[in-house]
């Protein structure tokens, strides 16, 4: 398993340097400059890349035959063509020939959904978790993602105006802020766990706190 960290790797690889800086005016989310930056990354790992030799389209095309040797989605496959695509253009000014190099052909996914009784029974599920609840109901209820829960802040809940409550989900997707209100029942399971877990309002702490058991230590940590 790859840990390193997106310095270690440009320590590594001093061009992912350009590719950030390409990446800062494109005017990405920090999340998605990671993404870039982490599979390229992994691009230059498997053509060996020492920081010397000509990097080619062939390179690329041998990475992609190798990613579709593996359990990727196609999906994935494709993000990683266009991230490397961008490296590409951006770093090495070098267009890519769309046929000698071409993103996989995708079948569309049907859309899911959770049926009435199944959202009641899930919510059934995890009614005696107030955290648990928490998290479910802002998926549910706010439509929140699950990078957008885990990155909230208690600031980011207002409820002091009963009629105007809201959570504010910053630097989202494409990089854009957003206001979402919170209704009556969002209000309860907030109220429900904040008194279970101590939660001081307008803190500037991660709003769930998770637990890890490691070596007969348990470590508290704001996620």
């Amino acid at each position: 398993m790859n840990t390193k960290s997106i310095n270690d790797k440009i320590a590594q690889y001093p061009i992912l340097n350009e590719l950030k800086s390409a990446l800062i005016l494109k005017g990405l989310s920090y999340r998605t400059e990671v993404n870039y930056m982490d599979c390229t990354a992994r691009f230059l790992d498997f053509i060996e890349y020492d920081n010397s030799f000509e990097i080619t389209e062939n390179h690329f095309r041998d990475f992609l035959f190798h990613l579709h040797s593996t359990n990727l989605s196609k999906v994935t496959i494709n993000a990683y063509n266009s991230y490397i695509r961008f490296f590409f253009n951006a770093v090495l000014q070098c267009t890519i020939n769309p046929y000698h190099v071409p993103k996989s052909k995708t079948i569309p996914k049907d859309i899911d959904f959770l049926f009435d009784y199944q959202i009641a029974s899930l919510l059934n599920a995890v009614s005696d978790d107030s955290r648990i609840d928490c998290i479910i109901k802002l998926a549910l209820c706010c439509g929140l993602r699950i990078n957008e829960i885990v990155s909230l802040k208690i600031s980011d809940i207002s409820t002091r105006d009963i009629n105007n409550m809201t959570v504010y989900i910053r630097e989202s997707k494409r990089n854009k802020s957003r206001y979402v209100p919170i209704d009556k029942t969002m209000y309860s399971s907030l109220q429900r766990y904040a008194k279970e877990y101590h939660i001081v309002p307008g803190s500037d702490k991660h709003l769930f706190l998770f637990i890890s058991v490691n070596s007969n230590r348990i470590i508290y940590w704001w996620y």
